[in-house]
């Protein structure tokens, strides 16, 4: 069995994006989508602020803030890319009449 596993994070959410889409054409109501923890969907633009959030993000003293604003910005950026699809999905089925 030959398993085409994505190559690059735009391969994965171009995946996802059509089994979800597929999904939503049969009217299914409830999905389960994982991602490994803190995938970087590069939807946000990096901060070149130097604030307190980014010190502690550069800190080495300090893991677990960097790491919790990774899996929390990791968490946004897939929310973002799943109002996006279901935003093209409902615009597709206003266009068609449906």
């Amino acid at each position: 069995m030959s398993l085409n596993l994505p190559r690059s994070v735009k391969e994965s959410v171009a995946n996802c994006r059509k089994s979800v889409q597929e999904c939503l054409g049969e009217k299914k109501s409830r999905m389960i989508v994982e991602f490994p923890t803190g995938t970087d969907f590069q939807l946000e633009a990096k901060s070149k602020k130097k604030g307190k959030l980014s010190a502690l993000e550069m800190s080495n003293d300090t893991a677990a803030p960097s790491t919790t604003l990774t899996f929390h910005k990791s968490n946004r950026e897939l929310a973002r890319l799943f109002v996006e699809v279901r935003r093209r999905a409902m615009r597709d089925a206003w266009m068609l009449g449906c």
